[in-house]
Formats: structure tokens, sequence, C-alpha cells
């Protein structure tokens, strides 16, 4: 029997890992690591459950540590930091080895994002399988042109054989996605997962049970700078982007009474504040029928599962992954992308954004991803 080792770390991830696992044609037994990277324990607990139903031989929670450091041409001096990744190196496998988790041992290990992975898969000559968290893995797939060809070929080689950090490569792990479906460009490293069996899988792992009207919903997806991790916005530029919020984009969104408007905030925000902003809402709109999840930070909620469980028409959001998902799991939801104008907002304030790298990497290549929203 062929033993596999699953790291865990997204939910949405987790779905398609544990779907693909099931499909394998052949009898495996699993052991599975929970990252706890930024996770609260709605969260932590919904990806044991998923990892359940494999009944794995063990599930084992690794707390976050540092990124890996990676060396590249531009800074010949990161060499020197292989010193800091060979302790944090060490650091996990003994941690492992006291679970009886030996990393060498395993025929082939899931993962994604998770930076653990970068320590855990040095060296190592298992069967690795990456499985894609957003669009933005597949488009970075991307042709690129020989001298960055080459440029990336040299790190990879050093990261991977003396900075004890594992980088993908085309040879060393295979691709899989479900957005792979609607890229017109196929890697040859690509595993492709079936939107339906998706779509079926998540919706028989992901029931609730709503007290709410079965009217029309227009679902709300209210996003604004709260904090970026533990790093908190102040509140000059809180207030500044509500303000503009309101003006800009509520008045765009709230035009049919029909709905009962569902207003959902990420759940990193404390409920004080959501129903703080709620009923200001409310007083701005007061002919219209408004109302948040309050619970549903406790259970961890997800924008996904509420496409799913719930009469959602239309959904109301700024960039991001739940776009996609949504689509794959609700063909007929109408969606309206306020990008632009958050994208507006940030142009004037820029000197205030804690996550400048994203936003321009978001500005480049909000197009590719629209290419393959369309497709969905």
């Amino acid at each position: 029997m062929k033993k596999n080792l699953i790291v865990l770390s997204n939910e949405n991830v987790a779905n398609q890992i544990i779907l693909f696992c099931k499909s394998l044609k052949m009898r495996c037994e699993f052991d599975v690591i929970i990252y706890e990277k930024n996770q609260s324990k709605s969260e932590l607990s919904s990806l044991n459950k998923l990892a359940s139903i494999l009944r794995p031989n063990k599930i084992i929670y690794v707390k976050e540590i540092p990124d890996a450091s990676h060396f590249s041409i531009r800074n010949i001096f990161s060499f020197l930091k292989y010193k800091k990744n060979k302790f944090y190196y060490q650091k996990i496998k003994s941690f492992l080895m006291k679970k009886k988790i030996n990393i060498i041992n395993y025929h082939m290990i899931f993962f994604s994002n998770e930076n653990i992975n970068k320590y855990l898969l040095f060296k190592n000559s298992s069967k690795k399988f990456f499985f894609a968290h957003a669009p933005n893995d597949i488009l970075l797939l991307d042709n690129k042109n020989i001298l960055s060809k080459i440029k990336n070929n040299i790190e990879c080689f050093i990261n991977n054989n003396f900075m004890y950090n594992f980088n993908k490569i085309e040879k060393n792990y295979k691709h899989v996605s479900i957005f792979s479906n609607y890229s017109k460009q196929k890697n040859i490293s690509e595993i492709i997962i079936s939107p339906n069996k998706f779509k079926t899988f998540f919706t028989k792992n992901s029931k609730y049970s709503f007290k709410i009207s079965n009217k029309k919903i227009a679902l709300v997806d209210f996003t604004f700078p709260y904090k970026h991790w533990d790093d908190m916005y102040d509140n000059e530029i809180i207030s500044k982007f509500l303000t503009y919020f309101f003006n800009n984009c509520l008045n765009k969104i709230f035009i049919d009474k029909n709905y009962l408007y569902l207003v959902k905030f990420k759940n990193y925000i404390p409920i004080k504040i959501q129903k703080k902003i709620l009923k200001k809402i409310i007083n701005k709109f007061p002919n219209y029928q408004i109302k948040i999840l309050d619970y549903s930070i406790k259970k961890n909620i997800t924008i996904e599962k509420l496409i799913i469980n719930l009469k959602i028409i239309q959904y109301y959001t700024s960039f991001s992954t739940s776009m996609f998902y949504s689509r794959i799991l609700n063909k007929n939801l109408k969606i309206f992308d306020y990008t632009n104008l958050v994208i507006e907002f940030w142009n004037n304030n820029m000197n205030k954004i804690k996550t400048k790298k994203n936003f321009k990497n978001l500005k480049l290549m909000r197009n590719k991803y629209l290419k393959i929203a369309k497709n969905i």
C-alpha cells in the first residue's frame, strides 16, 4: 500500500486535493499536515473535517514559520541566507520525526502554496503534486522569454541544491488545477480536475441550513482595508475608504428593492464593526432589505458555501479567487466586479497601502485573469 502525505491550509484547495486523492486508482494510506498560518479555529476545524474523509493515519498541526529565503541573481549575497533556511529545515524535520512523520518515506506528496513546503520538499525524491490555489498559479506557467528562463533556471538550481528551499521546475512536480480547464495554454506537467466533479464534491461537503428568507439574494462582498495579516490599517484610511465606498460603490449596488441584500465581510473583521457598518448602510438605504450573517465568523461560512446553499442571483465583489470558484459552482450567477473603483481609490492613496506589490501585480495581470473568467 502506497503511503502519501497531504499538506493543507486552504479549504478550496483542500477540496481539490481530497477529491483527487479519492480518485487515485491504487490502494493508499495518508498522513495529513494542517499548516496553521493565519487560520482561525473554525478554519482549522473545516480543514480537519475534509481531511478526515480520507481516514488518515494521523492529522498533525504545524505552526507558522518564516518564509524561506530565496537566492536571486540580482542579489548574489542572498546565498548567505542558506544558514537561516537550514535552521528551519532542521527544526521542521525534527518536529515531524517526533510525530513519526519521516518525509522521505512518502510515495506522493500533495501540497499548495504553503511556505512550509519550501523546507519540507528540499531534496525530496517523492512524487510531488502542486494544487493551484488561484488562477495566477496558471498564469505563472506562461512562457517566459529566453533571458528570463535562463535566470529562473540558474536560481532554481541553486535554491534546490544549496539553499534548503524547494523551487518548482517543470521536471520535479505535477501541476493539478481546476482552473486549467479555462486556460488556452496547457503545460505538460498539468493534471486537470473536472469542474463538475469539484462542484458535486464541494456541494456534498458544504451543506448548511440558513434561517433566511427564500427571496432572491444579491450577495455583497464588502471589502475594505481593515488589516493586512497582523498589521492594522489606521482609522484615517479605513474611514476614508468607507466614505469612498459608500459614495461610489453602494449607490450602484442597491438599485432593486425586490432583492434581499446579504452583506458578507471578511471573517477577521470584528462583528461589532460589521454591525456598525451595516447600520450605516441601512440608514443610507432605508427601504431595502439588508442583513449580515453575524454567525458566519464562528461557522467559517465562505462565499463559496453561501453560493451553494442560498438562492443567490447576483454577486458584487472586488477581484478575488472567489469569483472563479463561485462561477464554477453556479454557472447562472451574475457577477459584478467593482475592482476598478478600488484601484482608483488606491491610486490616490498609494502611500497608505500595505500590499503595494500585490496591488501592482493585480493591475498588470487583471486582464489575463478576466480572459479565464469569461471562459468559465
